[in-house]
């Protein structure tokens, strides 16, 4: 592949790897736009954030949290490490976070601390994969160019999330990519790889793996149409295969099967309190959907063409049905509606990357064979239009529009090293009563545990009385303090209560609950 690259194609794709990362890292090192921060009397408001190493997603701290767990215990989390003796937990991410301890450990690197530029080497692996995808298929250097540009430049907000966040959702979008690669590889070698990519999905985010088997299945079907309908036998192999996969699913996931089976159905309101629906362009731009509309038609008149990049086709059909049905039937199966809205998105980018390319090469053929003397005029006039294209899809890449889904700033400097002085003086396994947005960072940093935790990837423990303590009388906070078994008060500002005896004070306190 790279071998074949034109001098200044290596250029545009080391300029694409390093946007990549920079687009996604500056979400940390220096948003521009609105975000939330936490302060003692709430939530407010601030403009342009400086550097800011943390997770700034609530799954994010949670995949943190349970990804220190292995670290600490060597097991696989099946319980949620921030309510001490929470009991057990269906985890179906838990290869997700197995793979973040080992990256941890292997690396040395402070899971919180050193957080901040995993979500942009996630962002590098992930146009990495598409744009061997698109390549592959199109055999086309600007497809792929177009296509990554366009992926990248999809919208980011802490509900849809996206490239933004290192979740299993954005981890899965290389595995997908890779997957579809493998598949059209039609090599026994590549099959061999497609497996371990459907594998690692399982474990890791099983609505990909869900995605990926379904949308290869259609796409064989689709291949060997004329076949299947002559042979038996294809029609068995088939009906086999997928009810080999259907029972891996039922062995790995067995003693969960009512669980399993409750979490692949999704009626409107699923996600209390962040319910959206989503109009298309806001996701993917206008102009991604203009080029991908172009590609269809040049796929009408390109039989090759559509045979080459039909995956694309297929996965835009699969995941648009799901999000019409939310949108008009209020609710889904199998994918929730705002991840099938990101892979339709992601593939509509795709197509709308090889639309772009073929536009061009199109208006090209026209320039020079109807007006060759001003053919030179008119390149200018096409790679002008190209940079409007990219500069109206990135002018406002950092802004998000719905006021609920801004970034969110959990813990401060000070709370990091509040949090590892009570690990260092007080050791683990405390219980920790802190408001309900820095109550995210406490396992993560200082592996003590929580009152309860709000709406997030892991919830639990009882967030009413956390929320209660600081707004009640002394009272009233010791009965909450002495009912729930709190070992530490942690607080943004003094708490004077007898039962309290303060350990540490500065820009954040820390108290004794004692005897």
């Amino acid at each position: 592949m790279w071998s074949g690259f034109k001098s200044y194609e290596k250029y545009l794709f080391f300029l694409l790897i390093i946007s990549a990362f920079l687009l996604v890292a500056f979400v940390h090192i220096s948003y521009p736009e609105e975000f939330y921060y936490a302060v003692p009397e709430g939530i407010r408001v601030g403009s342009g954030m400086d550097f800011y190493p943390y997770p700034l997603h609530g799954d994010e701290w949670n995949h943190v949290a349970q990804a220190v767990y292995v670290m600490e215990t060597g097991i696989f989390p099946s319980t949620n490490p921030y309510i001490k003796d929470y009991g057990s937990k269906v985890n179906l991410q838990s290869g997700f976070h197995f793979f973040l301890a080992q990256f941890f450990t292997l690396t040395g690197l402070d899971p919180v601390r050193h957080f901040w530029f995993l979500p942009a080497l996630l962002a590098v692996i992930s146009v990495l994969s598409l744009f061997a995808l698109v390549l592959y298929l199109s055999r086309d250097f600007f497809s792929a160019f177009f296509s990554s540009l366009f992926f990248l430049g999809m919208a980011n907000n802490t509900n849809i999330m996206g490239v933004w966040f290192l979740v299993p959702l954005s981890f899965s979008f290389f595995l997908v990519f890779l997957s579809l690669l493998a598949f059209q590889k039609k090599e026994k070698s590549f099959y061999l790889l497609l497996g371990l990519f459907f594998l690692t999905s399982l474990f890791t985010y099983p609505f990909a793996a869900i995605l990926s088997f379904i949308t290869i299945t259609t796409l064989f079907i689709v291949e060997n149409r004329e076949k299947l309908l002559k042979s038996y036998k294809q029609v068995s192999y088939i009906a086999v295969m997928g009810a080999v996969g259907l029972a891996i699913a039922l062995i790995l996931f067995r003693g969960n099967i009512s669980s399993l089976l409750h979490s692949l159905y999704f009626p409107y309101g699923w996600v209390t309190g962040f319910e959206h629906l989503y109009p298309l362009t806001s996701i993917t731009g206008i102009l991604p959907l203009i080029f991908s509309a172009a590609a269809i038609l040049f796929m009408l008149a390109v039989k090759k063409l559509f045979e080459n990049t039909k995956a694309f086709i297929v996965l835009a059909f699969l995941t648009g049905i799901l999000v019409l049905s939310y949108t008009y039937l209020n609710f889904t199966i199998i994918i929730p509606y705002q991840r099938a809205l990101i892979y339709l998105a992601i593939s509509l980018a795709a197509l709308g990357g090889i639309g772009l390319s073929y536009t061009i090469t199109s208006l090209s053929h026209l320039v020079k064979k109807h007006f060759s003397s001003a053919q030179y005029f008119l390149q200018i006039i096409i790679i002008t239009g190209i940079i409007l294209t990219f500069f109206f899809s990135y002018n406002d890449y950092y802004e998000v529009e719905d006021e609920r889904f801004k970034p969110l700033i959990f813990i401060s400097e000070a709370d990091y090293e509040a949090l590892t002085w009570l690990e260092e003086r007080h050791g683990t396994g405390n219980v920790v009563l802190a408001n309900e947005i820095t109550s995210f960072g406490v396992y993560p940093v200082s592996k003590n545990h929580v009152v309860g935790m709000p709406l997030s990837n892991l919830e639990g423990g009882d967030i009413n009385a956390a929320r209660e303590f600081f707004r009640a009388d002394c009272a009233t906070k010791e009965e909450i303090a002495r009912s729930r078994e709190i070992d530490f008060a942690y607080s943004h500002f003094p708490l004077d209560c007898e039962f309290l005896q303060e350990t540490r004070a500065g820009e954040t306190y820390i108290y004794l609950v004692v005897s």
